[in-house]
Formats: C-alpha cells, structure tokens, sequence
C-alpha cells in the first residue's frame, strides 16, 4: 500500500515538473451531440439533458458541427 503511494507520489512530482499534468493532455476533451442536432454540448449543458446524445472527441465535433450557444463548450 505505501508502495503504491510512493509510485503516485513519484508521478506526480515528476509531471509537475515537466510543465503540468501529462495524464490531461492524453484525453481528449468530449462533448456531446444528438442524433438530429447541428450544435455539439459540454455533457452538462440544458440542451442535452433529457435526450439522446453521443459523445465524441472536440476536434471531431469542430470539423462537423457548430459550438451551442448556451454552453459554448471550447
């Protein structure tokens, strides 16, 4: 267990120190869109709620759709 610890500890000091959280930078941001909708979503935005949506990777959603005005997702 302080193993463990000690492994995450060492990860962590050592993503900090080449300029941030490397772990972040692999994953890429996803946003949602609906089945008939034109506007990608953050997962939290009003016009998502409710209904069926698909996520996919922001720089697939930016080469198809346009941002939602209410949640203007990045």
């Amino acid at each position: 267990m302080r193993m463990r610890r000690w492994i995450w500890a060492a990860v962590a000091v050592a993503a900090l120190a080449g300029g941030g959280a490397f772990w972040l930078s692999q994953r890429p941001q996803m946003v949602c869109v609906t089945v008939h909708g034109q506007c990608y979503h953050r997962p939290s935005c009003r016009n998502v709620r409710g209904r069926k949506a698909m996520r996919i990777p922001l720089a697939e959603a930016k080469k198809k759709f346009r941002p939602c005005k209410v949640c203007r997702p990045e």
